[in-house]
């Protein structure tokens, strides 16, 4: 069964009832009649309506059983949600639309086969905005895109065990790799290495351990090194890799 279709021309029809018994209503008014001017509010909320029905229609069949409570929501929001189903009749995501302009904007949410969230997107005025956030099957944290008019500008990659690895920048159109971590668990500590030379390690609770910087795999100028309370406890200065006394 066509549950939007249905509901719509139920909608519709009450709409084009309305519009009738008001409209009647206007034409016995004389053009001082105070409340005429509500009757030309509620006449142009009819069309604002027909407009959202319009939309609805344009959308397709709703698989769930409550269309009303969603046409309720949207209808005030002037926003109305899009559902795609697995051939399984499993969800699969939830699109929002702007129910004026048919643009999507809200937040998207996609989901694996086994109902675990697969990704989420925000949009504005059809464009990806903000952060999207991409999830394994097990629903760990995969990595986030960093989005602006529609366009990825950096992202940040995480491992299995939700530790950020990498990140990455796009310029130019070229994806370039900002910084990559490794993570020394057993020592209690990680290492973040940048493009630009600096490193940078943290004790396992984000504390720093030490800063400085290499070239060609060596290190240069002062190194830094701090204890777990954030106190400088020692500083060594280095020329090609080689440690000045």
């Amino acid at each position: 069964m066509n549950y939007a279709i249905n509901f719509t021309n139920e909608l519709e029809g009450l709409l084009n009832k309305a519009e009738s018994n008001f409209k009647k209503a206007k034409s016995m008014m004389s053009s001082g009649d105070r409340n005429i001017n509500r009757v030309n509010k509620n006449l142009k909320s009819i069309i604002n309506r027909r407009e959202y029905i319009n939309v609805l229609k344009s959308i397709g069949d709703y698989k769930d059983k409550n269309p009303p409570s969603a046409f309720e929501n949207g209808f005030k929001e002037k926003k109305v949600i899009k559902k795609t189903y697995y051939e399984s009749g499993k969800l699969k995501s939830l699109v929002p639309y702007n129910s004026k302009s048919n643009l999507k904007d809200g937040l998207w949410k996609s989901y694996y086969e086994n109902g675990q969230l697969q990704y989420t997107v925000l949009y504005v005025n059809d464009k990806e905005e903000g952060e999207e956030k991409l999830y394994r099957e097990d629903g760990s944290l995969l990595k986030i895109l960093h989005r602006h008019n529609g366009k990825t500008i950096s992202a940040d990659i995480y491992n299995e065990k939700q530790q950020l690895i990498r990140i990455i920048e796009v310029i130019d159109g070229k994806a370039v790799v900002k910084s990559t971590y490794k993570y020394f668990e057993h020592e209690g500590y990680y290492v973040e290495n940048n493009t630009n030379g600096l490193i940078r390690a943290f004790y396992n609770d984000g504390a720093l351990l030490l800063i400085g910087k290499s070239k060609n795999k060596k290190q240069i100028g002062e190194w830094k090194y701090y204890d777990k309370n954030g106190n400088l406890v020692k500083k060594e200065t280095y020329v090609d890799g080689i440690k000045k006394e």
